[in-house]
C-alpha cells in the first residue's frame, strides 16, 4: 500500500514538473512559438567592454545582431562562439554585428566579434536566459526574431543564421 502511494506521488510530481516547466515557457514575456521565433523588441541592454567602454542596444540599429550569452567556464559555449566567428566570413560586417555576452572577461581571439561583460548578470536576466550558450538573433529594428539554448553544432547554427542573414522582409511587429 504504501509503495503504491510513493509511486503515484512520484508520479504525480513528473507530471507537475512538466506541466510547470511548459507553463514557464508559454508565459514567458518573449512568446517563442514553433522553433522558438519571436517578434518581440529586443530587451535593453548597456554593458561594457572588457577596455571599459560602454555600449547599448540602441548603438547597433540599422544592423542584424548575432548576440550570444557564453559563460568563461564553458567549453561548448566557447566552441560556440569560433564556429559563428567561422561563419562570420560570410556576412557583411556593415550590415551584421556579432556581439559576445560573457559572464568574465576572458580573452577570446577574434577579429569580427564585439566582447562585452555582464557584470551583474543584467543581461542575463533580461533575456532570460537559462542556459549556456544561448543565441539571439535580432533585425535592424531592434526586433527579437529568433532564440535558441544550447550548443547545436557548427552545421545547424550555419544554416539558422543563414536562415536569419537572407531573410529580405522584416518581420512586423505584434
Amino acid at each position: 500500500m504504501e509503495k503504491e502511494k510513493l509511486v503515484k506521488l512520484v508520479v504525480l510530481i513528473v507530471i507537475l514538473l512538466i506541466v510547470f516547466s511548459t507553463l514557464g515557457l508559454t508565459l514567458w514575456k518573449f512568446r517563442f512559438s514553433g522553433e522558438l521565433e519571436c517578434q518581440v523588441p529586443a530587451p535593453e541592454f548597456c554593458l561594457k567592454s572588457p577596455e571599459g567602454r560602454e555600449y547599448d542596444e540602441s548603438m547597433f540599429r540599422g544592423k542584424k545582431l548575432i548576440l550570444l550569452y557564453l559563460r568563461s567556464s564553458c567549453p561548448y559555449c566557447i566552441k560556440q562562439f569560433y564556429n559563428i566567428l567561422k561563419l562570420s566570413s560570410n556576412y557583411n560586417p556593415l550590415k551584421t554585428q556579432i556581439i559576445a555576452v560573457m559572464d568574465k572577461g576572458k580573452n577570446l581571439i577574434n577579429s569580427r566579434a564585439l566582447i562585452l561583460i555582464d557584470q551583474n548578470n543584467s543581461f542575463r536576466k533580461s533575456y532570460h536566459v537559462t542556459f549556456t550558450p544561448a543565441m539571439f538573433l535580432i533585425d535592424e529594428k531592434g526586433i527579437l526574431i529568433s532564440y535558441r539554448n544550447g550548443y547545436y553544432g557548427y552545421r545547424s547554427d550555419s544554416l539558422w543564421i543563414s536562415k536569419f542573414i537572407d531573410r529580405k522582409e522584416a518581420y512586423n511587429k505584434p
